[in-house]
């Protein structure tokens, strides 16, 4: 086995993250000149971002450059802008070799995102359609008025069949919140609070119309 190489010094400029990447939670990553696309889709509100010297400082408002970290890996920190990447967690891009592009494939099989459910712009209920767990499964769902329906009954069948029995009682302080939303989850601690606060001081206040909460 060879020895492992020493760590770059160079500066990562923007010529260097030309090309094609995998990161470390799984993302398939291709940059053209500034343009950043994520599993085939353009991030058109978050380029790279360059300081006056041309060195990279992030792309976008996702991901800070933190710098090289082996050869062919460079970490970034995920967060919003330098201040407060310090505590962030890492991201770390590998250069896409095909060596580890066949790691990467059967990485993400393991993980249930192959046959189908790989089609992140047309695949239903994520984790349900086929191939997620068999590629060779194979239910066709239309495009029509009754998609949904079906989808849906697909996910109460999985559901009564598979949940445990009974129902359990979590207390609050055993469930860990995402404060951000940077999973996407739908809601930030920070807006949860804030509907509190706001239930707490105002009450409830219907919808009617155009008028009232967004969210009830």
């Amino acid at each position: 086995q060879e020895p492992p190489k020493p760590v770059p010094t160079t500066p990562i400029v923007l010529e260097t993250l030309q090309g094609d990447w995998v990161n470390s939670i799984g993302a398939k990553i291709h940059v053209s000149g500034t343009e950043v696309s994520l599993n085939g889709m353009v991030m058109k509100v978050h380029p790279v971002m360059l300081d006056d010297d041309g060195l990279v400082l992030s792309v976008g408002r996702i991901w800070q450059m933190k710098g090289w970290q082996a050869e062919d890996q460079i970490e970034f920190k995920e967060a919003p802008s330098r201040e407060v990447m310090e505590f962030a967690r890492s991201v770390v891009w590998t250069r896409a070799t095909e060596a580890r592009m066949q790691q990467w494939t059967e990485q993400m099989s393991g993980l249930g995102y192959s046959g189908s459910s790989k089609d992140v712009l047309n695949r239903g209920i994520e984790g349900c359609m086929p191939g997620s767990c068999d590629a060779k499964a194979k239910i066709v769902a239309g495009d029509d008025a009754n998609r949904d329906k079906e989808e849906l009954a697909l996910l109460n069948k999985l559901i009564n069949d598979y949940r445990l029995p009974g129902l359990h009682a979590v207390p609050p302080r055993s469930v860990i919140p995402d404060f951000s939303n940077r999973g996407h989850t739908g809601l930030s601690v920070e807006h949860v609070h804030y509907l509190a606060t706001s239930f707490k001081d105002k009450g409830f206040q219907r919808r009617g119309g155009d008028a009232g909460p967004d969210i009830p």
